[in-house]
């Protein structure tokens, strides 16, 4: 079962031995190309069996994981911080952020609807009255409610506050 070229060798290797072996070796192939092979050996009653048996494609699949778990490791980290960045209440708060700078605004809220409820995500500018103000207003009045009804942004200023909306009061009193 074995070529004359590691009969010597596993000979060596076991003489006395009553216990299987294996070794790992390279054969040469017809075309030229190297194997890699282990080789295990078994005792049995007059002498001694030979087994083989091919290792490349074992390797190829450890070589494999071995490259996803590397690629894992640096595809990972980004991947947490991204997710970071694509939580809803960061963009609300990024997004009005930049909207109230770039619409020359003095302050503004982004409320968000769950269910038909309204929830005050992030504000900007806004006075801690006219912030609990927002958050206190049911979904069914105010702002909210309004959103709600129209699923639509009310961007406006207090100068042309809608008059069927309420709490103008509140805006003017808070010096918007």
């Amino acid at each position: 079962l074995c070529g004359t070229r590691y009969r010597e060798h596993i000979r060596e290797g076991l003489v006395g031995e009553t216990v299987d072996r294996t070794f790992e070796i390279r054969m040469l192939q017809k075309d030229g190309g190297s194997l890699a092979v282990d080789l295990r050996i078994r005792p049995v009653s007059g002498g001694h069996a030979c087994i083989m048996h091919d290792v490349t494609p074992m390797r190829k699949l450890k070589t494999d994981l071995r490259r996803a778990h590397q690629q894992q490791e640096v595809i990972e980290p980004f991947m947490k911080s991204l997710a970071g960045l694509l939580d809803p209440l960061r963009i609300a708060e990024t997004s009005l952020e930049k909207l109230v700078r770039e619409l020359g605004f003095e302050g503004g809220a982004v409320l968000l609807f769950r269910n038909g409820n309204g929830t005050l995500a992030a504000s900007h500018g806004l006075s801690e009255k006219a912030s609990s103000v927002l958050c206190s207003q049911s979904p069914g009045e105010g702002v909210p409610a309004y959103m709600a009804k129209t699923l639509e942004p009310v961007v406006t200023a207090v100068a042309s506050y809608p008059a069927f909306l309420p709490l103008r009061a509140l805006w003017e009193g808070e010096g918007y």
